[in-house]
């Protein structure tokens, strides 16, 4: 009760690697606990120079992390997943060590869908899996945000009644800055699909660019808008040029996260054709659900937690991964079905704002979050 007695309202620790501004932005909402939230890394240039410095704080090392954690002495602290292992290894060991030192509760969210046998092979398995079943053991409540994460946890035996999914750290979208409503800043594609993501195997820029070729066979005039960076830009743009698809094509580099609502609603359809690899498998896709949000439907895949998150038929279309015939097809009747188009983009809005909407969801978690406090006497 000390630290009570000395501020208005007790105070998280939100322990990361990685950041970027959706998961940021949304901790705003948080409005019985002060969020104090450390990272160790920023790398996907989503962010415009002093986007929430406030109680934001980087970390070097494990033992920089404990010493910054010790001097806020929070109140509960949010730890990191060990199945982000390697990079998420010291944000895990301080979280564990400095819930034990500080004698606070510990909880963490779990969003690593792929077994581990096949992530991490048969040395680093049993290893990563003694170590998640100690941390689990000692966390007061662990999040889950797919079914693939659900089912490691219970494979290292965690009880089931310490389980509980929802919406945390990807806490959904603000609908109120992804939404159908215009505002003048929408560009001019004419006929267009769009693809936002990292130019990498995993999201599936390879099978989307012989999928689009079918498309502009069939739909004269339309174009492929690509948001994002990655390794795979050159060879994307061999193809386009090999091709004669590069008039067709056009590349916007990185976007700004704040930015994006607008050109989300001036395409008729966003596609994420991801694959599923040995170390990956979509965990959520966002910009499935930031694209449902503008009215947007999409064209994705099955692929790891997508169908989750994506209602096949109601909100857009679902195909197998690495199908690229199907992946056409799918585009092509979306592009053509002008009735189809608008039935599922409103119904995607609607199914985003009732069960994404990222306010909604901090203060549902946040009620949680002071009942573990609640129950730890603090």
């Amino acid at each position: 009760m000390r630290r009570f007695l000395v501020r208005d309202k007790p105070t998280m620790a939100m322990i990361s690697t990685d950041v970027r501004r959706d998961l940021l932005s949304p901790i705003q909402y948080f409005r019985e606990l002060r969020v104090i939230h450390f990272y160790k890394y920023a790398p996907y240039s989503d962010l415009y120079p002093g986007e929430f410095d406030q109680d934001l704080i980087r970390y070097t090392s494990v033992f920089d992390l404990c010493h910054k954690i010790k001097k806020h002495e929070p109140d509960i602290i949010q730890g990191s997943e060990p199945y982000g292992f390697p990079r998420t290894i010291q944000a895990c060991a301080a979280s564990f060590l400095m819930s034990k030192f500080l004698n606070v509760p510990l909880f963490f969210p779990m969003l690593e869908n792929r077994p581990p046998e096949t992530k991490f092979g048969p040395v680093g398995s049993p290893l990563l899996k003694k170590y998640l079943r100690i941390y689990a053991k000692h966390a007061r409540v662990i999040f889950y945000l797919n079914n693939g994460a659900k089912r490691n946890l219970l494979d290292v035996g965690v009880v089931e009644n310490k389980l509980k999914r929802c919406m945390w750290g990807t806490w959904g979208v603000d609908v109120d800055e992804f939404t159908p409503k215009k505002n003048g800043l929408e560009p001019n594609f004419g006929r267009a699909i769009l693809f936002v993501g990292k130019l990498e195997e995993a999201k599936g820029i390879k099978y989307l660019l012989p999928a689009f070729k079918k498309v502009s066979e069939v739909i004269k005039g339309v174009k492929l808008v690509i948001i994002g960076e990655g390794p795979l830009r050159r060879e994307m743009e061999r193809y386009s040029k090999s091709n004669d698809m590069k008039k067709n094509i056009v590349t916007l580099g990185i976007v700004k996260h704040r930015d994006l609502p607008p050109y989300f609603r001036a395409v008729d359809l966003t596609v994420t054709p991801s694959i599923t690899t040995k170390r990956w498998g979509e965990q959520i896709g966002m910009v499935n659900i930031q694209s449902m949000a503008c009215g947007t439907p999409v064209v994705s895949t099955r692929s790891g937690a997508i169908p989750e998150y994506v209602k096949h038929d109601e909100t857009g279309i679902l195909v197998p991964e690495r199908d690229v015939d199907n992946l056409a097809s799918a585009i092509i009747k979306l592009l053509e079905e002008d009735e189809l188009r608008k039935k599922l983009g409103e119904s995607a809005r609607k199914y985003t704002v009732e069960n994404f909407d990222a306010k909604k969801n901090v203060e549902a978690n946040e009620k949680i979050v002071l009942g573990l406090l609640s129950q730890s006497g603090k």
